[in-house]
């Protein structure tokens, strides 16, 4: 799993967001077609009701993918509290044996586990750096793969220009 890319919180909401966009012109459409059934004939009636149903079908489609993008954007955040928390009450118990090893005058424990505090907080800062250098180095990997796709899709919606000459 370190190897695969996740996404920040920001670009989930984004394609939250983009789900709920469809969802809504799906829904536009089958409103569309349910009114356009109204007026029109027993088999045009029958068709349009069956495009209306499939349009609803897509937006309840892209709604629940939205509700499952944001179920994932919830417990990604849970998890980030939770780790915050766990971290403070980690930092006041280290802060309380602080104290009490000052209380005890015992300097060597008390100068030793300092140390031994300061490496694990300068090793657990290079970690968090490196993590956010692959991350960003991830983001900025799947914008570039972003913009190939987009590039490829504007060129293959770009119509191809025939000649006369061509044609025959």
């Amino acid at each position: 799993m370190p190897n695969e890319f996740v996404p920040s919180d920001a670009e989930l909401q984004h394609h939250i967001n983009q789900l709920e966009a469809k969802a809504a012109a799906h829904q536009a459409e089958a409103n569309k077609y349910s009114e356009m059934a109204k007026g029109a004939s027993d088999q045009e009636r029958k068709a349009l009701i069956e495009k209306a149903k499939q349009e609803y079908r897509d937006a309840q489609n892209c709604r629940s993918q939205a509700n499952d993008l944001r179920k994932l954007l919830k417990q990604r955040q849970d998890q980030q509290r939770q780790k915050f928390s766990e971290a403070t009450k980690e930092v006041m118990k280290a802060r309380e044996e602080v104290n009490r090893q000052k209380n005890d005058g015992t300097k060597e424990r008390l100068k030793s586990e300092k140390d031994h505090q300061v490496q694990s907080i300068l090793k657990d800062k290079k970690e968090r750096e490196e993590a956010a250098r692959q991350k960003t180095l991830e983001e900025q990997r799947q914008k570039q793969m972003q913009e190939v796709a987009r590039n490829a899709a504007n060129l293959s919606q770009q119509p191809i220009m025939q000649t006369r000459s061509n044609e025959r």
